[in-house]
């Protein structure tokens, strides 16, 4: 840079030169500094990301991960102290997705549901009839017999942790199971509102002093299209929940399929002589990220049983990840 300057000497003008920058020079400098501040966030924002996609895909496997654990040790229970069960037992839930199903309480489905309010169309429900593992012995002088239209004599609303008394704010009756002490036989009844116990068929055997009497699950699994942008797996036990309980959110499909003691596999478990022959359960559930991926598009086709997603379903940016296991249905054919 070239500056003017006065010569006192000469009454003259000199030309001095001084430290700087060209205008040119600045432009350069500054077009390198975006250049490597482009890169730098480049990096930062793929690095970025990355880490989204591999957070929500972590959360995607975690929420797969608990709804199998959950379902597996549910199904591993169907049919606990309610397998010998003669005959079928109508179950009546009001509001439920099962109201007024007749069944041999061990395990019921509906296989790619389709019209049923706050159920996803083309996803299986499942419900799953367990004794509960809190139970006690009948005391001297409780007892009930054949044809009894209630059980005056047995103590209901003092079980300590077993009270099987009606709770009128859950909106359900309670349920509960009588078993001979050599477990030959069980059979299940209700608590009506008035406390009162109800057989709906009629008690076959006697029960007395030293037999079991505890509460019934009746589990219900599906899959909420209550809010379509977040579908949720829901798990609500008749017995004892007053509403649904979600147990994983973004869940897209849940189906079964259940393998007979024949080896056949069915995926409609909704005849009554098919539910007792059931060995085990295959389980698929698929999920999905929180959000949609910038730029994703899934490449993959997803089995799930008899039941192959639609690509359709699954052209929306999410990344999605199935789960399946077999589980035996280790208290259903004893």
């Amino acid at each position: 840079m070239m500056w003017l300057s006065c010569d006192k000497n000469n009454n003259g003008i000199s030309i001095r030169k001084t430290g700087g920058f060209t205008i040119v020079e600045l432009l350069v400098a500054m077009a390198i500094s975006l250049i490597v501040m482009a890169g730098i966030f480049s990096t930062f924002k793929s690095q970025q990301d990355s880490y989204v996609v591999q957070s929500q895909v972590s959360v995607t496997q975690q929420n797969l991960r608990a709804a199998l654990f959950m379902i597996t040790r549910d199904i591993q229970m169907a049919g606990y102290y309610t397998d010998m069960v003669p005959g079928t037992y109508p179950f009546q839930a009001p509001g439920e997705v099962l109201d007024g199903v007749t069944i041999r309480p061990l395990m019921y489905s509906r296989n790619d549901v389709s019209g049923i309010t706050g159920v996803k169309d083309n996803t299986d429900i499942l419900v799953i009839i367990k004794g509960n593992d809190t139970w006690r012995e009948l005391t001297a002088g409780e007892y009930a017999t054949p044809g009894d239209s209630s059980a005056a004599y047995l103590n209901l609303n003092n079980l300590n942790d077993i009270d099987l008394s009606y709770v009128g704010a859950s909106n359900h009756n309670k349920f509960g199971f009588l078993a001979k002490k050599d477990l030959n036989r069980a059979e299940i009844f209700e608590v009506d509102s008035g406390n009162n116990l109800v057989f709906p068929d009629g008690l076959i055997d006697n029960y007395s002093e030293e037999d079991i009497v505890g509460k019934v699950d009746v589990i219900i699994y599906k899959v909420d299209n209550s809010d379509p942008n977040r579908p949720t797996l829901k798990r609500k036990n008749l017995g004892t929940d007053t509403d649904y309980n979600i147990i994983a959110e973004d869940v897209d499909n849940l189906q079964f399929s259940y393998i007979l003691n024949d080896g056949s596999e069915i995926f409609n478990l909704d005849t009554l002589s098919n539910i007792p022959k059931v060995r085990a359960v295959k389980v698929f559930i698929l999920a999905r990220t929180d959000n949609p991926i910038r730029g994703y598009t899934d490449p993959n086709t997803y089995q799930m049983g008899s039941y192959a997603v639609p690509s359709a379903d699954t052209n929306d940016g999410h990344m999605r990840r199935i789960l399946s296991a077999t589980v035996n249905a280790r208290n259903i054919g004893l």
